[in-house]
């Protein structure tokens, strides 16, 4: 549903020269600029595209958000059990488009519910960029704070556009989502079927590295960040056939240089291939990733009395398969009921430069799990992880959660 309060300047708006202004309540993914290819791959996902520039010269501001709730419980190898209940996200997008040309999109974050000293929470800007596009250019020119298209999740990554309680353990650890960066790029497609987006970015930050955690630490937030040099990143997707959706990123920076203490070469290399497919009741995703890190072995640190050696991954990798089929679409209804399967490996030193890698970062998880919309902005969800480590240990993690978009 829109809603559109047109607000008109003036008194009288008889007399009123002013040109109106337009407040949209409207699906917050109507704001981003995908590219529209032939057909949605799943538009359960609502991955609507923005409106193609038009001649529209009336401004018109735009609200939307997402949120996510969560209750998980835990067993250890020894049966063991921690139960938690956590509000994960709440999150506001708030975007204006100015005239033809000119748009703005900025989505703000809430985490874990409270945010301040000695609280589990934060708050973030995960996106705010200025878009520039207009009929007569192919492509639109974003600057700003963006999102990394490198995946898929990364950039299309609301509760009701995945399955699972959390996101892929592949989209936690390997590819480091939600993964922001100060960038200056463009996103357009090359006939009706071809789709890209490419950005000068924002580098990682090398210091921050670790074989539990990847990559992840490593992103700044573009909050006071030592930029020491700058990265390069690019996304191309294409629907070869009608509801299969193939793509490739790619992401090259020196995350050495922007080290706040000491001048390091480490050269970050990565690559990923994802794809979605989605046909009547049949559903399915898969998606690899890799990252390969020169000069890792300068990251290490020796052991000390108080704590052990650590090293980082010269190659961190990682990657999943995943097929659901929608009961209610085989029973002819508007809903959707899809049990789904997912086998995923990860592995944060899958090779070291230097030192020995910990068993304990290499690991598998296989997840079953339900997931119900009663309309495409709203998740039910519920799924049963059975998560190995390489070394042996394993737990299972059994989740409870609620998505909704607006």
């Amino acid at each position: 549903m829109i809603i559109t309060v047109v607000v008109r300047n003036g008194a009288d708006s008889r007399h009123s020269t002013r040109s109106p202004m337009r407040l949209s309540l409207i699906p917050a993914t109507l704001l981003l600029s995908a590219v529209p290819l032939a057909a949605p791959v799943a538009a359960q996902e609502l991955i609507l595209p923005t409106a193609e520039p038009t001649t529209e010269a009336t401004p018109m501001s735009s609200i939307g958000g997402y949120g996510e709730l969560h209750l998980s419980s835990t067993a250890d190898g020894d049966g063991r059990r921690a139960g938690e209940v956590d509000f994960h996200r709440f999150v506001l997008f708030f975007g204006h488009q100015y005239d033809e040309n000119f748009r703005f999109y900025s989505e703000l974050e809430t985490e874990h519910a409270f945010a301040g000293p000695g609280e589990p929470g934060e708050v973030e800007l995960e996106q705010a960029f200025i878009e520039y596009g207009s009929q007569t250019l192919p492509f639109r020119v974003r600057a700003g704070l963006v999102l990394v298209p490198f995946g898929h999740l990364n950039t299309v990554h609301e509760p009701t556009a995945f399955h699972g309680v959390e996101r892929p353990k592949v989209d936690n650890i390997i590819i480091p989502s939600t993964w922001r960066e100060a960038g200056l790029g463009v996103v357009g497609s090359i006939g009706k079927q071809l789709g890209y987006e490419a950005y000068l970015i924002s580098g990682l930050n090398a210091a921050e590295f670790s074989s539990e955690k990847g990559l992840r630490g490593g992103r700044t937030g573009v909050a006071e960040a030592y930029a020491g040099a700058p990265a390069v990143v690019a996304r191309l997707h294409a629907e070869p056939v009608m509801g299969l959706e193939v793509a490739l990123s790619g992401y090259y920076g020196d995350a050495g240089a922007n080290h706040p203490t000491k001048k390091l070469e480490v050269g970050v290399t990565g690559g990923a291939f994802d794809l979605r497919y989605k046909n009547h009741a049949i559903e399915a995703r898969a998606e690899v990733a890799a990252f390969s890190l020169s000069g890792s072995e300068a990251l290490a640190t020796p052991a000390t009395t108080d704590t052990p050696a650590t090293v980082v991954g010269s190659l961190i990798t990682g990657g999943y398969v995943e097929l659901g089929v929608d009961l209610l679409e085989l029973a002819g209804r508007s809903q959707e009921l899809v049990p789904f399967v997912r086998y995923e490996q990860y592995d944060t030193t899958a090779a070291v430069a230097d030192g020995v890698a910990n068993p304990e970062t290499a690991g598998t998880d296989l997840v079953f799990g339900l997931t119900w919309r009663p309309i495409p902005q709203i998740a039910f969800k519920l799924d049963h992880i059975v998560r190995t480590a390489e070394a042996g240990s394993e737990e299972q993690v059994t989740s409870a959660g609620l998505g909704y978009m607006f």
